[in-house]
């Protein structure tokens, strides 16, 4: 009995680690150009996706663009020679408003009070120009996305440790150039805000880490019509929302995702790498836990996610080192279709428990080597028996007889 239980166990084991192994959504989609910086974000744009950086304040901006192709898919550099060193630093976010421009805020280091920039850039022929500052300083609690609802792009600008500890909520007029203030659920924001809007009336956001000691996955959506916010169900990352915090929608690209939100939970409340990967269905109000990330992200803010030519990206973005895996370039996708079948997206465990699970199958199989040598050893004491027995029972009829 115990033997057949410890082989139904290696079964069932053995099962789930061919499943782990196997069934994986996120594939390879080749080194990206360049690993993080203290300024930077990723942003899809129709069907390519653009990666803006910035190592340090002193350092040239870097802007690439990677181009989709069934046969040759490339990253090439773009732009950035009228944009002076230093011009993105912490909490730079970035928007695509549907046709050829794409917005930044430029962020702010801890110790820029008043950084207030705001830039365009025009896809088609590659220009960059100024646009009217935010009204209020920015910082690593930076976030921007556009609303198709109004034609604007919505905001959050500052952090813990700007504008005396605050954040404000803002939208920005495309066609008057204007900024204003809008009210705001939160009083500050930090490492991995971020907002998406889902294609109608509501903007969706996450607050970041304005707790440095606290983990948190403050979630919450905006209703633009009546200018209300709604507290939301917490993203479920155990360890919190932190630096590469990312949410992304793409259900006017892929309708049959209309529902979902992705979202990356970014690095932990203690800095360390974070491989969390989720959707938010906006239908149920629930998170789902995905298959975790290959390649951790953290250390810098700044999106991570993007959406291009039927493929869900995201880019590693953190420091080069053996801490962060993959030298902080690591790009992978997956790759969705826009028929009604949608590709397994399936929660997954980490590779620590691809190993402990090993481990077991192991130990497991030590144990069933043991027993066969036992099962052995009894057979033959058996035996013995058997033939101790048969001379008993010849003794016995002899004396009888």
């Amino acid at each position: 009995m115990k033997r057949a239980l410890i082989l139904a166990l290696v079964v069932i084991l053995v099962g789930s680690y061919i499943s782990i192994a196997t069934i994986t959504p996120w594939v390879f989609a080749g080194t990206a150009p360049t690993s993080g910086g203290f300024g930077q974000a990723l942003v899809g744009a129709g069907e390519d996706i653009f990666l803006l950086k910035c190592l340090y304040a002193s350092s040239r901006p870097e802007l690439y663009r990677y181009r989709y192709s069934t046969t040759c898919s490339r990253w090439s550099t773009e732009n950035t020679a009228t944009l002076p060193a230093g011009t993105f630093r912490n909490g730079t976010a970035l928007a695509w408003d549907g046709a050829d421009s794409i917005y930044a805020l430029a962020g702010a280091r801890y110790e820029d009070t008043s950084r207030t920039e705001f830039l365009q850039y025009q896809v088609e022929g590659s220009t960059w120009s100024t646009l009217p500052n935010t009204p209020f300083s920015q910082g690593a609690g930076d976030a921007l996305t556009w609303s198709g609802y109004d034609s604007s792009l919505y905001a959050f600008v500052g952090s813990a440790k700007h504008n005396g500890g605050k954040s404000y909520f803002l939208r920005y007029d495309h066609a008057a150039s204007t900024w204003s203030k809008l009210p705001f659920l939160w009083s500050s924001t930090d490492d991995g805000a971020a907002l998406a809007w889902t294609g109608g009336e509501y903007l969706y956001a996450l607050r970041g880490e304005y707790n440095e000691t606290v983990p948190n996955g403050d979630f919450a959506r905006f209703h633009i019509p009546s200018q209300t916010w709604e507290q939301l169900a917490s993203l479920p990352a155990a360890e919190g929302v932190g630096d590469g915090g990312s949410l992304l929608w793409i259900g006017k690209q892929l309708p049959q995702y209309q529902d979902y939100i992705f979202a990356l939970s970014g690095g932990t409340v203690l800095e360390d790498p974070g491989y969390g990967f989720y959707r938010y269905s906006t239908s149920l109000g629930e998170w789902e836990s995905l298959a975790n990330i290959p390649c951790p992200v953290g250390y810098y803010v700044g999106n991570r996610l993007a959406y291009a030519a039927g493929g869900l990206c995201y880019w590693q973005g953190s420091p080069r080192s053996s801490k962060w895996v993959c030298e902080g370039t690591g790009f992978y996708k997956i790759t969705l279709s826009s028929s009604a079948s949608q590709p397994p997206l399936v929660a997954l465990p980490d590779t620590a428990r691809i190993f402990a699970l090993e481990d077991q199958v192991r130990e497991l199989c030590d144990t069933l080597d043991d027993l066969r040598d036992d099962i052995r050893d009894l057979e033959d004491e058996v035996e013995e028996l058997q033939d101790r027995t048969e001379e008993l029972e010849d003794q016995l009829e002899a004396i009888t007889d």
